[in-house]
């Protein structure tokens, strides 16, 4: 598989690491990085959402988002015993890095220039309506790559947990949007 190379380049936006136990690794993430304060999402959901290219559910995950510099740092556990392309990667119960993410200007061009390379797309989906997927670049890199299409909703989102970041003290390391 060759990239090219304006693609190689690009800044990646997240790293997301699997956990069996969010809190737990929400503190040594705090305590040992110096990352957050952490969002909490609960019970995730999709829509069209295709695994290996077949419909399925959503696993049930509770996630983490915190910033750590410019990156993200995301957090992931699920309790569902399903092979799910987390598990793919992470067997369930351990802890592990799961993907890279990046923040896709042209979604569609940034996921071509992977299946084109040959790279199977082991998740897709939407939620309100904006697309993302991850890319099985197991074989290759040790990890999956999650593309995330831009919006003004995103970039809301995202800016308000970089800014939550800024001047941070350490308190109130877990929090809700809203």
């Amino acid at each position: 598989m060759i990239v090219p190379f304006e693609h190689s380049g690009r800044q990646m936006h997240q790293l997301c690491w699997v956990v069996p136990d969010l809190r737990a690794s929400i503190d040594q993430w705090v305590k040992l990085k110096g990352a957050g304060p952490f969002f909490l999402f609960e019970n995730v959901q999709f829509e069209e959402a295709l695994y290996r290219g077949e419909p399925v559910d959503f696993p049930n995950i509770t996630a983490a988002i915190g910033q750590m510099g410019e990156v993200q740092i995301e957090l992931v556990s699920h309790t569902d015993e399903r092979p799910t392309f987390f598990s793919e990667v992470v067997p369930h119960g351990t802890i592990g890095f799961h993907d890279i993410a990046y923040y896709c200007n042209d979604y569609d061009r940034d996921l071509a220039i992977y299946t084109e390379a040959g790279v199977e797309v082991a998740f897709s989906a939407a939620r309100q309506g904006i697309r993302t997927c991850w890319v099985d670049t197991t074989p290759n890199l040790g990890f999956m790559v999650q593309l995330a299409e831009r919006s003004a909703l995103m970039d809301g989102v995202f800016g308000m947990i970089r800014d939550a970041a800024r001047g941070w003290d350490g308190s109130d390391p877990i929090r809700t949007l809203g």
